[in-house]
């Protein structure tokens, strides 16, 4: 589930986010929306990219996300 809030917050905030693939690629944007399988993001030339969660290796904000877990 925390997966879920740090996503939201990003897509919420609009931080730019650096997306690192598996294949080592790598993809950055703003997270538009997200759901179980998949991120979609509007990338550096406005174009919607959707990009399957199993291909991501790493997401890194370009921003400091606050505390964003519970201590419970």
């Amino acid at each position: 589930m925390s997966n879920e809030i740090f996503l939201n917050m990003l897509r919420k905030n609009k931080d730019k986010v650096v997306i690192f693939m598996t294949n080592g690629a790598e993809r950055e944007g703003v997270i538009v929306s997200f759901d179980p399988f998949s991120i979609v993001i509007l990338d550096i030339n406005n174009n919607q990219v959707l990009i399957q969660r199993s291909a991501i290796s790493e997401i890194e904000p370009q921003t400091r996300v606050n505390y964003i877990f519970s201590d419970s």
